[in-house]
């Protein structure tokens, strides 16, 4: 929290700040908690028997830090895109951390009776893309098939929101 240069973000550790109920990311939770202790909160109560049955009426969960999230906000917009041009190494690093947090979460929301999950990600602004379709592919879109995928292992419909025109990339992201 309170980022002021590259090295500073080069230097974070995202599973060593787990507990990110006061942090100014969205999607505030305790992380060092267990996937099932996530999927109880997400449930509302009892988790269902494993493969039993989706809700039947529409009842969904969301996400805001899919991935790309969570560099923005826990660095800011110039620091992040810092790093996304300059620092690829590092930032593959940091991106598998994140991603860590995110699992989890999709971890848990696999064992809820969801069936659907609204996944957010500014990946997109007005004109565009914001990094290129190459560096989505490399950083990001991995992470996202995982991550769908263990969504659609448990029947669980995904919905994706970005902001901005997502037209450059629609059929990576589908």
């Amino acid at each position: 929290e309170g980022f002021t240069s590259v090295e500073q973000a080069l230097a974070y550790q995202p599973l060593e700040h787990l507990d990110l109920r006061e942090a100014e990311v969205i999607a505030r939770m305790d992380y060092s908690r267990s996937v099932e202790d996530i999927a109880r909160d997400m449930q509302g109560g009892p988790l269902p028997e494993p493969g039993g049955p989706r809700a039947t009426h529409l009842k969904g969960g969301s996400f805001y830090n899919t991935l790309f999230m969570w560099p923005l906000l826990t660095f800011g917009w110039e620091i992040f895109l810092e790093l996304a041009g300059g620092h690829k190494d590092e930032l593959k690093r940091l991106m598998a951390d994140f991603a860590c947090l995110s699992r989890k979460v999709f971890q848990a929301a696999a064992l809820t009776d969801l069936n659907y999950f609204v996944c957010h990600d500014d990946i997109c602004m007005a004109r565009g893309p914001v990094c290129s379709p190459a560096w989505l592919r490399e950083f990001i879109y991995p992470y996202y098939e995982e991550f769908f995928g263990t969504m659609g292992q448990a029947g669980i419909k995904v919905l994706f929101m970005t902001d901005g025109n997502p037209d450059l990339i629609v059929d990576d992201v589908l």
